[in-house]
């Protein structure tokens, strides 16, 4: 539902500037290709990845014809590349609090995950079973702290499993309940 949205968006600004609707959306696909950029290069930084590797990097992710052609087409995909990027940085965030780092930078990391993977899902279903699959080694990490009895990684992973899933289990069950009542299906349409 996100990218239809973000259609009806660009056409009430279209209609206040006399423009068609697509050169305002294509602008808004290009402010998220650079968005993208602008978070995979902060991704790739923190990461401590050389800066000839990130430049090649971010030119590949701006020159690629799989890419530009999501930018300047219509297609919904590209309403992904920022949550997936963000997924990423939260859960690399998250494993890395879990291991050793406050309680406080658990929750975020984990909350952020949620809600970066809400995103997603409002853009491309798939992304819920995505979630189940990316939480896989959350759960290992857990299991593995109490079988080590290391009481201090066990909640901290615990924490990182129900805040994410919560936060992001809310919004879809309540998406699922709203296409339930409107159009009679328990689906994400």
């Amino acid at each position: 539902p996100l990218y239809p949205w973000m259609i009806a968006v660009s056409m009430h600004v279209a209609d206040a500037m006399s423009l068609p609707y697509q050169y305002v959306q294509k602008f808004v696909q290009v402010s998220i290709l650079f968005l993208s950029q602008l978070l995979l290069v902060t991704l790739m930084r923190q990461a401590e990845i050389r800066d000839r590797i990130i430049a090649v990097t971010i030119l590949y992710f701006g020159f690629s014809p799989a890419v530009v052609n999501s930018a300047f087409s219509l297609y919904s995909e590209i309403a992904a590349y920022p949550a997936v990027l963000l997924i990423i940085w939260s859960a690399w965030h998250g494993w890395r609090a879990i291991h050793r780092e406050r309680i406080i930078k658990v929750f975020a990391g984990a909350t952020l995950m949620g809600l970066a993977f809400v995103w997603a899902s409002f853009v491309k279903a798939v992304f819920q079973y995505v979630f189940l699959i990316f939480t896989i080694p959350f759960v290992i990490l857990l299991v593995e702290a109490l079988l080590r009895r290391n009481t201090k990684k066990m909640f901290k992973s615990a924490v990182f499993l129900v805040v994410a899933l919560a936060v992001f289990t809310v919004p879809v069950v309540f998406y699922r309940y709203a296409n339930k009542r409107f159009n009679g299906n328990f689906e994400f349409t």
